[in-house]
């Protein structure tokens, strides 16, 4: 997954990229533009209620504030080995072919879903051509 960094704008009143931390030395604080953008999507997300509104809003709104070139989703269904896999793609990638990839390395799937119930459920990043034997899976393979 490649997480692109954003650049400040000429103009911008921050004159920095570099994120603010509160006085705490806790989280990063937003810059009001970031700010407006995030809980746009918040609001748009509300809305969505079928997967064709979901595709809207990923390619759309999300995508300005998350670029991003492939979107997995993935709902666990009553087995905990079975999934429902829904892939969103740039035109260059095919998403069938990436959602069966997806499904069949059950092992990588498995890992990934336990890491992201540990991490509480936050957002999970994991590094493709890592050292763990799960980074060089048909999935990552698939991904390169």
């Amino acid at each position: 997954m490649t997480v692109h960094p954003r650049r400040t704008e000429q103009g911008s009143r921050s004159g920095t990229s570099e994120p603010r931390r509160s006085e705490s030395g806790g989280a990063a604080l937003l810059h009001p533009q970031e700010l407006e953008s995030l809980l746009l999507n918040i609001d748009a997300s509300l809305r969505v209620h079928s997967r064709h509104q979901l595709f809207g809003w990923t390619q759309g709104m999300l995508q300005s504030l998350i670029k991003h070139e492939l979107l997995v989703c993935a709902v666990r269904g009553a087995r905990p080995t079975a999934y429902q896999v829904d892939c969103f793609a740039s035109p260059w990638i095919d998403p069938e072919k990436v959602g069966d990839v997806f499904r069949r390395d059950t092992a990588f799937v498995t890992h990934l879903a336990a890491q992201w119930t540990e991490s509480e459920f936050h957002p999970v990043v994991f590094a493709a051509g890592g050292a763990e034997p799960l980074s060089r899976g048909p999935f990552v393979a698939e991904l390169q």
